[in-house]
């Protein structure tokens, strides 16, 4: 089999979960992944994006209809984004 490089990707981030979390993790985790998405491309988002809409859950929680200032103060954004995030909820 030829390998290209995406595979050497593949193995490389297993390496390195294996040193991080140890072997037993690391087969699970690509297991799982294998299992669901072998032999296909898969799209790995951004971290920023998963901490985002994390944080946009955290804020639509939070919200108690007049808290919007409080919420942009608490999450380091703008009261207009904050506003925004509330209403695409």
């Amino acid at each position: 089999m030829k390998k290209n490089r995406y595979h050497a990707d593949f193995f490389e981030t297993f390496k390195e979960i294996r040193e991080e979390y140890g072997a037993g993790i690391a087969t699970g985790v690509m297991q799982i992944i294998v299992m669901r998405h072998g032999n296909s491309r898969i799209y790995i988002p951004d971290p920023r994006d998963v901490y985002r809409e994390e944080r946009d859950r955290k804020i639509r929680s939070k919200f108690n209809g007049a808290n919007l200032q409080e919420l942009a103060i608490l999450f380091r954004i703008s009261i207009s984004q904050a506003r925004r995030i509330v209403q695409e909820g």
